[in-house]
């Protein structure tokens, strides 16, 4: 995967005969798709610091069974709206979700970390850095609304990872990872989805 999370459009494109395309709104800042190279590329494969990218942000390369393929590169910096992060009805546990919503193309992204401070009655589900398979029916996960269908990372038959490569559950503090492999669709046809994506999100104020 090209790592230039922040130096995208949003974009799905109609491969095949018709090879039509469409190219949505961002917030990202405007580059050309020709430009999208740059030194500024983010590499979450090591331990050096994603210089140059927003704060917070993720990216995702989609690719549909039809043939489709989408790219969402999003800055979410500052936005704190779209962070679950607390302890609303499992107090003392804590847990962690990102969701956010593009409408041009409509889609919707949800990384979810699950809990991510434990209690006797709710267990840790993500604790560090590490590497959780799919399919597992357990966070984490990356949930993808697109395509007019519903994908999930959970689902029995998806195959792939979730890594987080740095961990914190302190505020002001950064969740960074990536996530690779295939989410199925959530219905009974056969419906999936290929995806490479990463993220970095600051921590919010508890809630």
């Amino acid at each position: 995967m090209r790592r230039h999370a922040f130096a995208v459009v949003v974009a799905v494109v109609a491969c095949g005969g018709g090879g039509g395309s469409g190219i949505g709104a961002t917030d990202l800042p405007d580059v050309a798709p020709g430009d999208a190279d740059e030194e500024t590329a983010v590499d979450l494969s090591g331990d050096e610091a994603t210089a140059g990218a927003p704060a917070s942000y993720y990216r995702i390369e989609a690719t549909f069974d039809d043939g489709r393929q989408m790219v969402l590169g999003r800055d979410v910096t500052d936005r704190p709206g779209i962070y679950a992060f607390g302890s609303t009805h499992i107090a003392p546990a804590v847990s962690f979700a990102m969701t956010d919503t593009v409408y041009d193309p409509y889609s919707i992204v949800t990384f979810n970390l699950g809990i991510v401070v434990g209690s006797q009655q709710y267990p840790v589900q993500c604790d560090g850095t590490g590497t959780w398979l799919f399919g597992t029916a357990l966070p984490p996960e990356l949930d993808l609304y697109a395509n007019n269908l519903q994908f999930r990372s959970r689902l029995p038959g998806s195959q792939g990872t979730f890594e987080v490569l740095r961990w914190s559950v302190k505020e002001g503090e950064a969740v960074e990872g990536r996530v690779k492999g295939r989410l199925r669709f959530d219905g009974v046809t056969p419906h999936w989805a290929d995806v490479e994506a990463e993220f970095r999100f600051v921590l919010p104020p508890r809630s």
